[in-house]
């Protein structure tokens, strides 16, 4: 396998990002959820940048890296989650629809991207609703965390889509990558 130092040392970059938005996170409390999704963006660039295998060893690396150095571990599994969820749509759009933009595809991909926030979020809203809320759990809340869950996931969706089309390629050609 032929690996490029430029390529290595970015990533390398990438991943010091990463671990300081997650770091930054438990810092400010009130952007915890902003930074997270930041700081997967990185994920996503990997990706992007050099393919499917060196996003996912990146993601990985990355996860081990913030569980060393991350003070509070809720956000680094806050953060693997978003990241799991980039890595898994971003393998559904390469491999399966070929990145082919027509609109059965975008609709299929949305569909897809749907049923893998839920399956990773329904989980958690059941098994460990105290780290969504602090209050008793019951069906009027639980449907009400689902659909709020819902917004959170098309707006991150929408985020990331545009930063990626919009200020990823500006950044990319200023780094001249």
């Amino acid at each position: 396998m032929h690996v490029k130092t430029k390529n290595i040392a970015f990533l390398g970059l990438m991943m010091a990002i990463t671990v300081l938005l997650v770091v930054l996170s438990g810092v400010f409390e009130i952007n915890t959820f902003f930074l997270l999704a930041l700081a997967s963006f990185c994920t996503g660039i990997a990706i992007h940048e050099y393919g499917l295998a060196s996003g996912t060893a990146f993601y990985i690396g990355s996860i081990l890296l913030n569980l060393i150095l991350a003070p509070n571990k809720l956000y680094v599994g806050t953060y693997a989650g978003i990241g799991l969820y980039i890595v898994v749509t971003e393998f559904i759009w390469r491999k399966i629809f070929k990145m082919e933009y027509n609109y059965r595809n975008v609709v299929m991909l949305t569909i897809v991207k749907v049923i893998i926030f839920n399956a990773m979020y329904i989980p958690i809203l059941l098994f460990f609703p105290d780290l969504l809320s602090g209050i008793k759990m019951n069906t009027a809340i639980f449907v009400v965390l689902l659909l709020i869950g819902q917004v959170i996931l098309l707006l991150f969706d929408k985020a990331y889509k545009y930063f990626m089309n919009r200020y990823w390629g500006q950044i990319r050609r200023a780094l001249r990558l």
